[in-house]
């Protein structure tokens, strides 16, 4: 991104005009409902620029086009995937338009498919890979736990599981996005909270969460969840419970909800 735009290689570097800069030109498709400019705003609102930044892609194609997907988020600068550590790709899934099936193996929930659905896509290195087989089975480990969650109605239901071209895939439907394209607010804990990042990622959400229901940025209820989610993150070894993996829905009014979990993994044993 740095090759592109007049900011710092590394994101973290960056300052608030950094940000803005970045947002402007572009951040067409960014976590939220938050779209900055005019030129960026008509980026958005385009079918061309739709498609370039969500890759359409049809349901009977995923097995074909995810792996070349995946492929080029590996290749790309830092900024041109979908935001965190591990590579990843933001699509937009429409029905399929005439019969055929799929030979590989998918696991989830089918009826999602009668709509269209905007998801990141998480993927493992290729499988002979030590590090690959390591990863595709962190991918199944996560799609458990978000089972799990959504049936607590925590996580929105609809993830799923595919293999193909020697990886394997998780499809995770982004909360921030409707069938009709239309964008909801988020926020993320290290947005609303800063000192957040200071507790350290053992205590993070937990302390957070005392901080915002004394501020009346949460309430009670949440808190609670939230400190239910900590201990469900410490029973599966989830120890990359950083700020940008919990979030908020962003209203006008107060106190802010919990948006659906994410990024639950035992990353205790990443590679």
């Amino acid at each position: 991104m740095s090759r592109l735009l007049p900011v710092p290689e590394d994101p973290r570097e960056w300052s608030d005009d950094h940000i803005l800069y970045y947002l402007q030109a572009a951040g067409e498709d960014l976590p939220g409902n938050l779209v900055v400019g005019d030129a960026c705003l008509q980026r958005a609102l385009t079918s061309d620029s739709h498609t370039r930044t969500r890759n359409v892609v049809e349901e009977s194609n995923r097995e074909s086009l995810y792996p070349v997907l995946a492929t080029e988020a590996t290749n790309a600068d830092v900024g041109s995937s979908a935001g965190g550590e591990q590579p990843k790709f933001l699509a937009t899934l429409l029905p399929e338009a005439g019969g055929g099936g799929e030979t590989s193996i998918s696991i989830g929930n089918r009826s999602a498919a009668s709509a269209r659905r905007d998801v990141i896509v998480k993927f493992s290195p290729p499988r002979e890979q030590t590090a690959g087989a390591r990863w595709a089975d962190l991918l199944a480990c996560e799609w458990i736990a978000h089972q799990v969650l959504a049936e607590q109605g925590l996580a929105r239901e609809g993830a799923r599981l595919l293999d193909a071209g020697n990886r394997r895939f998780l499809e995770v439907p982004r909360f921030d996005r409707t069938s009709r394209g239309g964008r909801l607010g988020t926020v993320s804990l290290s947005a609303l909270h800063p000192e957040a990042d200071s507790y350290g990622i053992a205590r993070a959400w937990e302390r957070s969460s005392l901080a915002l229901e004394e501020s009346g940025l949460i309430d009670t209820t949440t808190r609670r969840t939230i400190q239910q989610l900590h201990a469900f993150a410490d029973l599966i070894g989830n120890t990359d419970r950083h700020c940008g993996n919990l979030s908020f829905w962003l209203t006008s009014d107060l106190p802010f909800a919990l948006a659906p979990v994410y990024d639950m993994l035992p990353m205790h044993w990443a590679p």
